[in-house]
């Protein structure tokens, strides 16, 4: 009878997954597809392995060159040693290593993870933009969707002020404004509507006029 030394495999004993949006499945699939000898068939299998790459990271899809993409990630985690025949060159694997190096917080904001790695990306292209409109509305955008991240880990409201001071954290303080721009009005100050269902007053029956039967 086997120990439990002998039939698990830890993840600390395995080879460090590579990209992790697509899993250590994905990777030995990958290093499987190195052995395989008949050429049509490793051709067939590294574009089976290419869908499912797309389909575990959909946010890839997003560029327009997501085709690409993921068969310069195919090569990557392949260390560039595969031959199959791809519809584009093999990548510069230093160039690669750029796209696929994670997006971290700052070492002092690793409290707020809860926003996830977009609120960065987008924040990132906030400060790209010139001030103005638009990039107060982008701003006001972004908020709106850190407070909605925020109530998914937090049964409490956060406020405007709090959400200001993370914006200013992540953006290592290349962000920074008074106020968030409200993007819906308040509905607190708008009279009610009346109800369908309140009774209407009954009005009152003219009396019987000549030639109009009751």
């Amino acid at each position: 009878m086997n120990t439990l030394d002998e039939t698990l495999t830890y993840n600390t004993s395995r080879k460090e997954i590579i990209i992790t949006e697509y899993g250590r499945n994905v990777q030995q699939m990958i290093e499987h597809l190195k052995t395989i000898e008949n050429d049509e068939d490793r051709n067939l299998a590294a574009n089976h392995i290419i869908n499912v790459m797309s389909a575990l990271n959909p946010s890839i899809k997003e560029n327009s060159e997501f085709k690409h993409k993921l068969w310069d990630h195919l090569f990557y985690i392949a260390g560039n040693d595969l031959n199959v025949d791809s519809p584009f060159p093999k990548p510069d694997l230093e160039k690669v290593v750029e796209l696929v190096t994670p997006i971290t917080y700052p070492k002092n904001t690793n409290y707020l993870r809860y926003y996830g790695k977009h609120v960065i990306e987008m924040l990132n292209k906030a400060i790209e933009l010139e001030d103005g409109d638009t990039k107060n509305h982008y701003i006001a955008l972004i908020a709106s969707y850190m407070k909605m991240t925020y109530r998914v880990w937090n049964d409490d409201k956060i406020s405007d002020d709090v959400i200001i001071k993370h914006i200013k954290e992540i953006s290592k303080g290349k962000i920074i404004v008074d106020k968030i721009l409200e993007l819906h009005p308040a509905q607190d100050n708008k009279a009610p509507t009346k109800s369908k269902n309140v009774k209407r007053k009954k009005k009152k029956r003219k009396p019987n006029q000549p030639g109009i039967q009751n």
